[in-house]
C-alpha cells in the first residue's frame, strides 16, 4: 500500500461512516458500492510536517502532602514529582547585586524553614529574605516541548507506566516509543494480556524510507486514556459500541493540518502486513475533522476487518499458532486499543494488547 494520500467524497452506511473501496490500480480507489462506485485518482497532496501542539494544558495539577491539589504553569512544572514538607528559605548577602549569576558571599546561607499556611515561596512575587532589601524574583526557566521531549503529566505509583490522573485528565504525548519500551505493558486497574507483538511498518524500497519516513517529521503518538478506573487503552468492544463515556479527551478533533485521509497499519505476527485506509474528516453538518472518538471507532472498525478477511487463512510457516486470528482464536472484542503510532507520513500502526492475561 503506498503512503501517498487519497483524496475521496464520503459514502455513509448505516452508521455515518465513509465506505472506502480500495481499486485494483495503483495509486487509486473506488467509494460506494454497487453502480455508485466511482473511481478517485490521488494527486498526493503535501502534508505538514507537524501538528500543533496546542493541544498541550495551560496547566498541570499534582498532589501535594502539604495543600492538597496544586497547580503549576508549565514553565513552572516540577520535573522531580516530589513534594517536601520543608522548603529553603534563601538569606541573600547585601553586598552581592545579583546573587543569582555570582557565587554566595560569606554571609550567604541556607537554612530550613518548615512549611506554614501563608508562606510565601521563593518563586513567588514578592519574596524578599530581608525587610531591607527589594523583592526579588528568581528567573523562571523555560522548557520548550521538542520534536524529543515528551510530556509527562503526574506520574503514577503503578509499577508499569505514567499516566493521566483524575486531577489532570489529559492524554499524554510522547514520541514513538523504542523496541525496549514497547514491552513494557500499558497501566490498568485489572490485569490484562500482553500486547500484540507487531514489528514496526517501514516502506520496502529505500528510496520510499528515505521519503517517507526519514525526511519527514513524525508526530507523537495518539494515545487512549480511559478515566473511572483509570487505565492505557480503550477495549474495541466498547469503540464498536460507541461507548465513550470513560475516553479521556473524546471530543479533542484529531488531524487538523492533514489530508482526508490516513492508512491505518497492522503487521499481525504470523500474517502478511495489512492497511486500511480511513477517513481524517467528519461530514456531517458543519464538517470537520475527527475526533479522537470516532478516530477509535474507525480504527476499531480496521481491526474487525483484518480478522475477517484473516480467520480462514493459514499463518506463515513461523508463525505462532497462539497468535492465530478468528472464531475461537482472537477476535475483536478480544483487544484493545492503546495507542496509533506515526509510522511514515500517511500512516498509523495501531498498538493492541489483549483484553485478558493467557491462561
Amino acid at each position: 500500500m503506498s503512503d501517498r494520500e487519497p483524496y475521496y467524497y464520503p459514502s455513509y452506511a448505516n452508521d455515518d461512516s465513509p465506505l472506502l473501496f480500495m481499486s485494483s490500480e495503483p495509486d487509486s480507489f473506488q467509494l460506494g458500492g454497487g453502480q455508485d462506485a466511482q473511481q478517485v485518482w490521488s494527486p498526493s497532496p503535501t502534508l505538514e510536517d507537524m501538528w500543533g501542539l496546542d493541544s498541550i494544558p495551560p496547566s498541570l495539577s499534582v498532589p501535594s502532602p502539604a495543600f492538597g491539589d496544586q497547580s503549576f504553569d508549565n514553565d513552572h512544572y516540577p520535573f522531580g514529582h516530589t513534594m517536601l514538607t520543608t522548603i529553603p528559605s534563601i538569606n541573600i548577602d547585601t553586598t552581592i547585586a545579583t546573587p543569582y549569576m555570582n557565587a554566595r558571599g560569606p554571609s550567604s546561607s541556607v537554612s530550613t524553614t518548615p512549611l506554614t499556611p501563608g508562606f510565601v515561596s521563593p518563586s513567588q512575587p514578592g519574596y524578599s529574605s530581608s525587610p531591607s532589601l527589594p523583592a526579588v524574583t528568581p528567573p523562571t526557566p523555560v522548557h520548550t516541548l521538542g520534536p524529543s521531549d515528551t510530556f509527562p503529566p503526574f506520574v503514577s505509583s503503578a509499577p508499569v507506566s505514567p499516566y493521566v490522573t483524575q486531577h489532570h485528565p489529559w492524554p499524554m504525548l510522547k514520541q514513538n516509543p523504542s523496541p525496549d519500551s514497547e514491552r513494557i505493558l500499558p497501566f490498568s486497574d485489572h490485569q490484562r494480556g500482553p500486547m500484540v507483538p507487531q514489528k514496526r511498518y517501514k516502506p520496502h524500497t529505500s528510496s520510499d524510507r528515505r521519503r517517507y519516513v526519514d525526511e519527514v517529521n513524525l508526530e507523537p503518538s495518539i494515545h487512549f486514556f480511559m478515566q473511572k478506573p483509570d487505565e492505557e487503552g480503550i477495549p474495541l468492544r466498547d469503540a464498536m459500541h460507541g461507548r465513550f463515556a470513560r475516553l479521556v479527551a473524546r471530543d479533542e478533533p484529531m488531524f487538523q493540518e492533514r489530508g482526508p485521509s490516513i492508512s491505518v497499519r497492522i503487521n499481525w505476527p504470523g500474517y502478511q502486513p495489512w492497511s486500511r485506509q480511513i477517513p481524517t474528516r467528519d461530514f456531517r453538518n458543519p464538517p470537520g475533522p475527527i475526533t479522537r472518538a470516532k478516530l477509535a471507532k474507525n480504527v476499531a472498525k480496521s481491526v474487525a476487518r483484518f480478522i475477517a478477511e484473516h480467520k480462514g487463512r493459514q499463518m506463515e510457516e513461523d508463525g505462532d499458532p497462539a497468535w492465530a486470528v478468528g472464531p475461537q482464536k482472537i477476535d475483536v472484542f478480544d483487544l484493545v486499543l492503546v495507542r496509533l503510532d506515526h509510522v511514515s507520513k500517511g500512516s498509523w500502526q495501531a498498538q493492541l494488547q489483549l483484553v485478558r492475561p493467557r491462561s
